[in-house]
């Protein structure tokens, strides 16, 4: 039995008795560590694996080195040494290009292991590979092979890194200002322990109890375009701005964690500054939407809601907010450590910040964010959304003459990147006079969307439950003529054509999907919107398991089908248009690729395996 203690590796005999093995009184091997080794020395011990016998060990520890020892009866010696101390990652490398005194580790390796004719060592999230059989002395720098994993970011790190990337984004930024600020509990910047009763002012742990007040606001400063008040605790960093975002982008580095999360820390900080002299609020805009986002990973106090027993002044600086100035606060629960009690007071909090009550139609729910790339992801997309809010399209077509009246037809659709551009089409009379009927309910008027809605199965006017909408699409096996199939072709007779355009596979689905209107990433957002992202689409979220078992195999299979499609799994079939000259319906075909196709071949077997 061999134990490592001391940067040492000490090796005992044991004898069996009554069937298990008991150590004897004295050791018979001990190798003694040192932190500098050079020759055959050997590097500080912490942990070690055996390889095919007790004379053959690879050792590794605190001082960022992989060796080889062998023994000589009692004697220990290195004969081969790995590794040196670096903040990069081995990711890039090519296997077996790495001398092994370049390999780099990071921080102390904590495990290793040999199996299978691979050493395996582990430090500060990632895991390397050698082959055993070339970490000898003639081979060991072509030993190397590869590089698992990576370094985990705190939850702190994964927030600046999704504001970066928002903020780095000139499609945001070119149409919003942005400003930035950070809170937590306390006025005292890093003494979280002061209390005013021992004259050492307001701490966080103070502060953070629903029995107390602080400042954490103190007025603008126009000077410094920031607020008053400005310590680790809290501060309204950058001012709302057209630079904001740039601003903002250059102080990210500095953000420390500290004690507490006092609601009236952000909801002092947004009220006072959108009533103070340097708000951003314009009162004569029409068109200005104003909105602070509050990212938040924990139980929060004095949030001034029903769950809270309304303690603190939270809530009601939010209504204040949104009645007086018009300035909407959306939530964001960040992180996948918030109790459900938590949750609730996320929830309570966002109404306040958007709607009068809960279920309202301006209701903005709590944005759910379980990591860094989910908070990227539906931060941009939000901020999208409200980018998009106060944009339409309208474009009007008038038939016969103003003389002899005819009629209006008026398109109107809301704006929305990567998304349906939802609105309608409306018919209204026009007059001989030149005025319009806009009355919807005038004889001959008529809004296309209610008409869909009416032809529905189940709508007003249809008793009888069928659907008399007309749908039509591309399939192999039906119409290619829409004339020919009187605009609708998606029915039941088509349903043995249609099966054939998806095939599941276990937990993923092969689908056929016809583009409509050809929009930047329609297919990848539209699959991403209805809850079947695309397999490894890592704007969308695909690149996680999204669903299956938790085994360990299974996340391996999906892992090496990740690595036979390093993208997303989409591929353009067909294409087609109409010569702009001939007038004839030009198609083209190519095959899957083959990445795509191992990835398929790799999820059907899966699925077979399942039915067996």
């Amino acid at each position: 039995m061999y134990i490592s203690q001391g940067n040492a590796l000490q090796g005992y005999r044991t004898n069996e008795v009554n069937g298990v093995p008991v150590i004897k009184n004295s050791r018979f091997r001990f190798c003694q560590g040192i932190s500098n080794p050079t020759g055959t020395k050997v590097v500080g011990i912490d942990v070690f694996d055996i390889s095919t016998s007790d004379d053959l060990m690879y050792v590794a520890g605190k001082h960022h080195k992989v060796q080889r020892v062998e023994w000589t009866s009692n004697t220990c010696a290195a004969t081969v040494t790995a590794g040196t101390e670096s903040t990069s990652s081995n990711k890039d490398e090519t296997a077996r290009a790495l001398n092994a005194a370049d390999i780099r580790i990071t921080k102390n390796i904590s495990a290793l292991n040999v199996s299978d004719g691979k050493i395996l060592f582990s430090h500060n999230g990632y895991v390397d590979e050698l082959t055993e059989s070339r970490f000898t002395t003639t081979d060991k720098d072509i030993a190397w092979q590869i590089q698992y994993g990576g370094v985990l970011d705190s939850r702190l790190e994964g927030a600046v890194n999704a504001i970066k990337a928002i903020l780095s984004d000139n499609t945001l930024t070119s149409g919003a200002n942005f400003g930035f600020g950070y809170w937590n509990a306390g006025e005292l910047g890093k003494d979280d322990n002061a209390t005013p009763s021992k004259g050492g002012g307001k701490g966080g742990k103070y502060c953070n109890k629903n029995s107390t007040s602080c400042d954490y606001f103190g007025g603008w400063n126009e000077t410094r375009k920031r607020s008053q008040v400005c310590t680790q605790n809290s501060c309204l960093k950058v001012a709302v701005s057209p630079e904001g975002a740039n601003q903002t982008l250059g102080v990210l580095g500095d953000l420390e964690t500290s004690f507490g999360t006092d609601a009236e820390a952000f909801s002092q900080i947004a009220r006072d500054y959108f009533f103070s002299n340097g708000s951003p609020h314009d009162p004569n805009s029409d068109c200005q939407l104003n909105y602070v986002i509050v990212i938040g990973d924990g139980l929060v106090v004095k949030s001034g809601t029903d769950s809270n027993n309304n303690i603190g002044r939270t809530a009601g600086r939010l209504r204040e907010l949104r009645t007086q100035k018009g300035v909407k606060t959306l939530f964001v629960a960040y992180g996948n450590g918030i109790r459900p009690d938590g949750k609730l007071l996320f929830d309570e909090m966002a109404v306040a910040g958007s709607c009068d009550a809960a279920g309202g139609a301006d209701c903005e729910p709590t944005i759910v964010a379980s990591t860094p790339l989910e908070l990227q992801t539906t931060l941009n997309q939000k901020i999208r959304q409200i980018l998009a809010e106060r944009l339409a399209f309208t474009a009007p077509s008038i038939t016969a003459t103003i003389q002899e009246g005819g009629s209006l037809y008026q398109a109107q659709f809301a704006y929305e990147q990567y998304g349906e551009w939802q609105g309608t089409i409306l018919r209204k009379t026009l007059n001989a006079d030149g005025t319009v009927n806009h009355d919807v309910n005038s004889p001959g008027n008529w809004d296309a969307a209610e008409q869909v809605k009416i032809q529905s199965a189940g709508g007003p006017a249809d008793p009888n439950n069928s659907d008399s909408r007309k749908i039509w699409t591309v399939f192999d096996g039906g119409e290619e003529d829409y004339i020919e199939s009187g605009w609708d072709n998606l029915k039941e007779e088509s349903a043995t054509f249609l099966e054939t355009e998806m095939e599941r596979l276990g937990y993923v689905t092969l689908v056929s999907c016809v583009l409509e209107t050809g929009r930047t990433h329609q297919i990848r957002a539209h699959m991403k919107h209805i809850g079947h992202t695309l397999f490894n689409d890592e704007r969308y979220g695909g690149e996680k398991i999204l669903k299956g078992t938790t085994f360990t195999k299974y996340k391996q299979f999906v892992d090496n089908a990740f690595k036979a499609l390093p993208r997303q799994a989409l591929h353009a079939k067909t294409l087609g248009f109409v010569h702009p000259s001939s007038g004839e319906l030009m198609r083209f075909n190519t095959p899957i690729p083959e990445d795509m196709v191992l990835c398929i071949e790799k999820w059907r077997a899966y699925a077979q395996h399942q039915q067996e």
